[in-house]
């Protein structure tokens, strides 16, 4: 599977990184952002791209292996402090493509908020895009 995420929109960009992948070299994941170690064991690897991108602007890659673990997953990630956040509307946006092997091949974005001491805070994980149908437009809520 091989997925391109191309510009990321929240309403607020106080602490991100790079969201738009406008910095990074081609091949390497882009500047910001990053890949569990896990993920990587498993044969997954991300990558920056500024060819067969949405526009003409840049884009972040995830590619599978030929044969990925069973219920294994690729991630591209950023994390950063949330409290400039706390008590305003976040809204996470992305053009996805998925180039899926088989049918069940998908993208699913994932915004997840994690309260000092661990706990969870807030989860939003339904933007989901299949494989088959070109950059598709998702988010947040």
């Amino acid at each position: 599977m091989k997925l391109a995420a191309l510009c990321l929109l929240p309403a607020l960009a106080l602490c991100q990184t790079n969201l738009q992948f406008q910095n990074g070299a081609p091949g390497q994941t882009p500047t910001g952002w990053f890949v569990l170690d896990t993920v990587k064991d498993a044969g997954y690897t991300a990558g920056w791209l500024h060819e067969d991108c949405r526009t003409q602007a840049p884009c972040a890659v995830m590619t599978a292996p030929e044969h990925p673990p069973a219920q294994s997953f690729g991630t591209l990630m950023q994390s950063f402090s949330a409290a400039p956040y706390r008590g305003k509307k976040v809204r996470l946006r992305a053009w996805i493509k998925v180039e899926g092997k088989a049918a069940g091949d998908h993208a699913q974005m994932l915004l997840h908020v994690t309260r000092t001491g661990g706990a969870q805070g807030f989860v939003d994980q339904t933007a989901v895009c299949s494989h088959g149908h070109g950059f598709r437009a998702r988010g947040s809520r």
